[in-house]
């Protein structure tokens, strides 16, 4: 098996499709489609220089010996690729032997803001702030807040040791406020947008502190990307392939994709992908729209609609293919035997049993299914899927003749949210 790879016993694309979506990739690559300006992602696993990794590690390292604990506060692209990484690599919360990277800034949620400033009262905690220009408001309120107390708590001087902004070089309210402070800071090179930014210092700096290998992620992300820039066939075919299929679904009436998976630690992940196909493809009138189930546990309550609703769906299914930790059922020694055919089998094996049945099934009920396989969850296979899910998302975007890069529709709710807050409706 490739470094990734997808089972085509359920894919069918047309010739005249899969020559529309070459053409696509080669107009991405070569820059000659709309928002070409914003293709720096697709250079940052070769320009990640080794000083500049280093530099990420040793500021990641600086956090978790100074800090007891370290907020990350962003929105959107600010904060899902760097979750979805450190969910799916680190063990679970009760199994960790400190805090967590904790969240803040990603809504205007009232009773978590209170509860997280009650947990973090009189504590040595840090700050990462990560927006492209910090006028959003819902990071920029929890920064206000967080940075007063963490003031309190430690002091002005201490405290600007442990806030770090990663924002753009040079303009935006935050590089102005950087600037001021003398805050540490990254960069955010202007020609990355916020949902195609986890493989610079945006994603790189909080999974750094939360212990996870980025140069290894790199790697991964670089073998993906070499292996795209040289057109060798075998990874072409699974970028073409998965576009290809979604858009020819959609195309034919199928106007939801169900990313699924059968891995729990992925949520995080499904979520950061539900942001890059949603504000990627929806405009302009067009675009899937993209939902995520987890399984088995959401087969136990949209399974029901998957299998047998309304045909306008179709389903992603990211498969890991080897466990990184297993358990194996124990001898039953119930009187009835009900789990005897399980014995001795391990619940891997079992959940990919589920998994290729649920498959045949929703396959057979109407529902096109598309497998992504990965070979196991790890931060240099990881690397290599985000790389791939970001060539997918904008090569779709250039087959719906839309721009893949800009999200036109997520100011309009923030140009009348100002005007509410400023003079708003009377009760």
């Amino acid at each position: 098996m490739h470094l990734l790879d997808i089972d085509a016993r359920f894919t069918n694309i047309s010739q005249d499709l899969w020559d529309e979506a070459h053409d696509a990739l080669d107009r991405l690559l070569e820059g000659r489609g709309v928002g070409n300006e914003l293709r720096g992602w697709l250079t940052l696993p070769q320009e990640a220089s080794a000083s500049f990794i280093e530099e990420i590690k040793e500021c990641a390292n600086r956090l978790r010996e100074s800090c007891e604990c370290v907020v990350c506060v962003g929105i959107g692209g600010s904060y899902c690729g760097a979750q979805a990484i450190i969910e799916a690599l680190m063990p679970p919360f009760f199994n960790r032997t400190k805090t967590t990277l904790l969240y803040a800034g990603n809504h205007l949620g009232a009773r978590y803001q209170a509860e997280l400033e009650k947990f973090l009262f009189g504590k040595t905690f840090g700050i990462i702030y990560i927006s492209k220009s910090g006028g959003t408001l819902e990071p920029s309120l929890a920064f206000h807040q967080l940075r007063k107390l963490l003031i309190a708590n430690v002091g002005v001087e201490e405290a600007q040791k442990r806030i770090i902004v990663i924002t753009d070089p040079e303009r935006g309210t935050l590089r102005k406020l950087q600037k001021k402070e003398g805050y540490t800071s990254f960069s955010i090179p202007p020609s990355v947008g916020g949902r195609y930014s986890v493989l610079s210092a945006v994603g790189l700096l909080p999974i750094a502190y939360e212990g996870v290998d980025i140069t290894e992620f790199l790697k991964g992300a670089l073998s993906f990307a070499t292996a795209i820039a040289r057109r060798e066939p075998s990874t072409i075919h699974t970028v073409l392939s998965y576009a290809g299929w979604r858009i020819g679904e959609y195309r034919k009436g199928k106007k939801i994709e169900i990313f699924a998976t059968f891995t729990p630690q992925l949520r995080a992940l499904q979520e950061w992908w539900k942001q890059l196909f949603a504000e990627t493809e929806g405009k302009g009138g067009k675009g899937v729209f993209s939902t995520t189930a987890t399984f088995t546990t959401d087969l136990h309550s949209l399974g029901q609609w998957i299998q047998d609703g309304e045909r306008t769906i179709m389903e992603t299914v990211l498969s890991v293919q080897k466990a990184d930790a297993d358990i194996h059922i124990a001898n039953e020694d119930d009187s009835q035997g009900a789990l005897a055919f399980l014995n001795g089998k391990s619940l891997h094996w079992i959940n990919r049993q589920t998994e290729e049945a649920t498959c045949l099934a929703h396959n057979q009920g109407g529902v096109p299914v598309f497998k992504i396989l990965l070979e196991q969850l790890d931060a240099y296979h990881l690397g290599a899927l985000i790389y791939y899910l970001e060539l997918v998302a904008a090569v779709s975007g250039y087959l719906m003749n839309i721009n893949p890069f800009d999200q036109p529709g997520v100011e309009a709710y923030k140009q009348r949210m100002n005007q509410l807050l400023k003079d708003p409706i009377a009760k």
